[in-house]
């Protein structure tokens, strides 16, 4: 760490959006990896983005169980309400 620099540290908190998720920046960064965004069930169908699952480049070259062909919501995708903060 730099000299005065402080670390902070973040409790696990989830940021849930619904429908219309996709209308968020694509530069919205989150100030921790404990900070995650979820996605609750409000609307659309489609199936969602799903978090990395490794480091650079693999991570955006993986196949999650839940993806499918035919664009339809997967459970797995879903955070239940009370889940978020």
């Amino acid at each position: 760490a730099a000299a005065g620099a402080e670390a902070t540290h973040f409790p696990p908190v989830n940021i849930c959006v619904g429908a219309e998720w996709y209308r968020y920046p694509s530069s919205f960064f989150l100030p921790s990896p404990a900070v995650s965004v979820r996605f609750v069930q409000s609307g659309g169908g489609g199936l969602l983005p799903s978090p990395f699952s490794a480091p650079p480049p693999a991570g955006s070259r993986a196949v999650h169980a839940h993806f499918n062909d035919r664009n339809e919501a997967a459970e797995a995708s879903f955070t239940p309400e009370h889940l978020c903060d």
